[in-house]
């Protein structure tokens, strides 16, 4: 019984690390003033998920 809650343990644990790591993701950012007439959008890469830092 033991063996099969370690076995069970170690499968969350690979499935939190492996499954949910650091991916990039493309996101759009809207850059407007009050005085401009126009937006002016930036495309820029973003880190989602569980990143490591330092």
């Amino acid at each position: 019984r033991m063996k099969t809650l370690n076995c069970y343990v170690l499968l969350l644990c690979w499935k939190a690390i492996c499954c949910n790591s650091c991916q990039l993701t493309n996101i759009t950012i809207a850059v407007e003033r009050e005085e401009c007439e126009f937006c002016i959008t930036v495309n820029a890469t973003w880190c989602s998920g569980y990143c490591f830092t330092r």
